[in-house]
């Protein structure tokens, strides 16, 4: 369930429950999903229904219930078929210390990640990075995430770096932990514009927001991502296919001599991602495997 803020322009806010819409559809009928209930719909959010990414679960979140009648007609316009579709009554929760709770503090290389909710100690002679659980993707128990964080801290323990990107950089833990790093300016872009806000208040709450410069940019198309190209150290939590088509841009904003932390991908993708990189110039150095997810360390 994603965490959506108590203002007015949280269309949770005033309701004492909600409905669900869930069902099963092909990773290629996702995108597709927001134009079919965009009229109805509060929010949407899809997670992947199998190891392989192949079958998606997707739950459209509605005022009103939705005859079953009405959701198998905006079905049947996806490319793909739907399967397993249910109808349910949610009624309202504090959703943030709902899901706060599931997060228990996690440490990656030196990193102590924790959210405002823990009240513990902070281990000694770690790096801590409080983040909470919310709107964007990244509060460090994702194995790709976690992947990232272990490679950045080896990769500070032998090596200084001065121009920093992080590429889709959702909740902006990646951005904060390079900025905690080496204490240098780092550029952080996503695509959606929530996940640029909430990477400026992470990076607020961090101490860090001097050292973040922000923009929402599809890949590498706004201006300010080239003004400080090229990038000794670049970072893209993102996605399989996105990696393999980014890489010639990667390859262009980035140094010679620089370093690369990819993820966000499977096993099973590895050798198309690392294909694509290679093809641009870059060369594999190491992965960091978690549970079928994979994170890449590759050098131009």
């Amino acid at each position: 369930m994603q965490y959506l803020p108590d203002d007015d322009e949280n269309p949770f806010r005033a309701l004492e429950g909600y409905w669900a819409t869930r069902f099963i559809i092909m990773q290629a009928a996702v995108p597709e999903v927001d134009d079919v209930f965009d009229d109805v719909a509060l929010s949407f959010s899809s997670f992947e229904a199998d190891v392989d990414g192949v079958e998606w679960v997707v739950e459209v979140l509605t005022e009103h219930e939705l005859p079953m009648e009405d959701v198998k007609a905006r079905l049947a316009k996806l490319s793909e078929k739907a399967r397993a579709v249910e109808v349910t009554y949610l009624k309202q929760k504090d959703w943030v210390s709902e899901v706060q709770k599931s997060f228990p503090p996690l440490q990656a290389g030196r990193f102590f990640i924790y959210g405002s909710h823990y009240k513990g100690e902070i281990p000694a002679e770690t790096t801590p990075i409080l983040i909470d659980a919310g709107m964007a993707f990244g509060s460090g128990e994702h194995e790709t995430t976690s992947g990232c964080l272990k490679a950045l801290d080896d990769l500070g323990q032998a090596h200084r770096f001065t121009k920093l990107l992080d590429m889709g950089c959702g909740s902006g833990i990646l951005a904060v932990a390079m900025a905690k790093l080496w204490q240098k300016p780092v550029v952080a872009a996503d695509i959606d514009e929530v996940a640029v806000r909430v990477t400026e208040e992470n990076a607020r709450i961090n101490g860090e927001a001097e050292l973040l410069i922000t923009c929402t940019s599809d890949g590498y198309q706004h201006p300010l991502i080239g003004e400080h190209a090229p990038y000794d150290l670049i970072v893209a939590n993102i996605l399989a296919r996105p990696l393999v088509e980014l890489a010639p841009e990667l390859a262009k904003h980035l140094a010679d001599g620089g370093w690369v932390v990819l993820s966000g991908l499977l096993d099973r993708q590895e050798k198309d991602v690392i294909a694509a990189h290679e093809a641009a110039g870059l060369s594999f150095v190491s992965r960091y495997p978690q549970n079928g997810w994979h994170t890449l360390v590759l050098k131009k």
